[in-house]
Parts: structure tokens; C-alpha cells; sequence
């Protein structure tokens, strides 16, 4: 991969990072949501887990980019398609080895909740 394509998926990660933290200082749970949380669980707490998780995993692709290793697989080293790292940039996994751990297909876990980037300004 370019030097000039990881710096754009470098740019758009930390750009979605400072949104994530942002998101994650300003999560106060609404009068709804304690509603709902007494019948059903918190709406708040399970965006909050999913923050979580994306800022985690976005901090490691970012360290990745950092050791030189973004965009390969960490389980077999092999190059992760551009394609793929465009719907979901912070992958860590080949399709193969997604397949063999026995993951759904990030693409498809992600499918209605990221589009895909097509404009890298």
C-alpha cells in the first residue's frame, strides 16, 4: 500500500477517533433512556460498550499504521484488500482468517452502520 493511501485512512481514523471521544465525554443518558433502562436495560450503556469497542479498535489500527504493519493481517501477515479496509478501516484480519476464526464478515457486520468511503478529500 502507498504511503499516500495510509495517510488517508491515518487522517479519516483519527478523525472518527476525536469524534468517538467526544461522543463518549458528552454520553449523558437522557430522561428516555432512564425510562427505558428500568423496563429494558440501558441504551445508554450498550452505546457506550460500542464506543468503546471502536475507539479500541481504531487506537490499534492506528498503532499498526505507526509499527508499519497497517493494512496486513495480524494473524497471517497477508495484505488486507483496500476494498475492505475502505468499509471498514480498522480491520485487523484477511477474509481468510476471519473466515477460519469463525467471524461474521466485518463487511457485513458493518454494512448498514458505515458507509463506504468513496471521497478522500
Amino acid at each position: 500500500m502507498q504511503n499516500s493511501e495510509i495517510l488517508r485512512f491515518e487522517n479519516y481514523l483519527r478523525f472518527h477517533l476525536t469524534e468517538i471521544q467526544e461522543q463518549l465525554r458528552t454520553n449523558v443518558e437522557s430522561e428516555s433512556d432512564r425510562i427505558w433502562s428500568t423496563k429494558w436495560g440501558s441504551s445508554a450503556t450498550v452505546l457506550k460498550e460500542y464506543l468503546i469497542r471502536g475507539r479500541e479498535e481504531i487506537t490499534s489500527a492506528l498503532t499498526r499504521i505507526q509499527e508499519g504493519a497497517y493494512g496486513n493481517c495480524v494473524s497471517c501477515g497477508h495484505e488486507i484488500s483496500q476494498q475492505r479496509l475502505k468499509v471498514v478501516p480498522w480491520l485487523k484480519l484477511c477474509i481468510v482468517c476471519e473466515q477460519e476464526c469463525g467471524h461474521q464478515s466485518t463487511e457485513d457486520a458493518y454494512e448498514y452502520r458505515r458507509p463506504e468511503i468513496t471521497s478522500w478529500g
